[in-house]
């Protein structure tokens, strides 16, 4: 009873031709990206200057990208959910749980969130978390290979709440991999009006350690967007 409507993620900030963070896009295919019955348009490089997405730093040590915030993508319709096309620019940690019993939610590095704004005003954050709903934008080896290599491999390897979908122009010029994270709508009825994609800040990242728990800045990454299709209700059909 549902069918993604394909919606273009603007404003668009960054290009194949960016080498922030080693970075390197230009194998990213453009136009229709299917998944199930889910479809994404990924923008066309001549009709946005060259962009491809958009890229929000997750500002720690190291090499950064300087843009924090980016805001105003226009979604104005009443959704019943919507399914982010995303990537990070590298790899990040996810530890596992019992490291930090008292505070589930930060064992996996939070690069950031998406603020859904409603047409009446109220907002929904939605945490962007490294191996529960994105990996790296290269990350096709550990997400495409065999069963048995992903069991063992460390927990880089998984990606719990997103589909990884190959969006690679040319797959012999190596992987370019994307992540369908879906956000369901808790506010049937009422009209979503824009989304805007927050980077965090000096996040502290938790490192395994068996005695204690233990805490530094993760590096600088970057969230990477390509699009977001919005899935609505169908018509009742009705009888003539």
């Amino acid at each position: 009873p549902w069918r993604g409507i394909m919606s273009r993620a603007k404003p668009l900030n960054f290009s194949r031709s960016a080498t922030n963070l080693k970075i390197d896009l230009s194998n990213l295919k453009s136009g229709d990206v299917k998944n199930r019955s889910v479809l994404f348009h990924l923008t066309e490089p001549v009709s946005a200057a060259g962009k491809c997405a958009i890229a929000v730093g997750a500002q720690g040590t190291g090499d950064n990208i300087t843009t924090g915030e980016v805001s105003g993508i226009k979604i104005n319709e009443d959704v019943s959910s919507l399914i982010f096309l995303q990537s990070c620019a590298l790899p990040s940690g996810n530890q596992k749980s019992f490291f930090n019993v008292p505070n589930t939610f930060d064992s996996p590095d939070l690069l950031g969130w998406y603020e859904i704004v409603y047409e009446d005003g109220f907002k929904s954050i939605v945490p962007i978390q490294y191996g529960l709903n994105v990996l790296e934008w290269n990350a096709a080896h550990k997400t495409i290979g065999p069963v048995s290599e992903a069991v063992m491999a460390s927990q880089g390897a998984y990606c719990y709440e997103a589909d990884a979908i190959d969006c690679s122009a040319n797959a012999q010029a190596g992987p370019v991999t994307s992540f369908a994270f879906e956000w369901v709508n808790p506010r049937f009825g009422q009209v979503v009006k824009e989304v805007n994609v927050h980077g965090s800040i000096n996040y502290q990242a938790l490192l395994p350690e068996f005695d204690t728990p233990l805490y530094k800045p993760m590096a600088g990454n970057a969230i990477l967007l390509f699009a977001i299709s919005k899935v609505k209700k169908q018509e009742r059909i009705k009888p003539r």
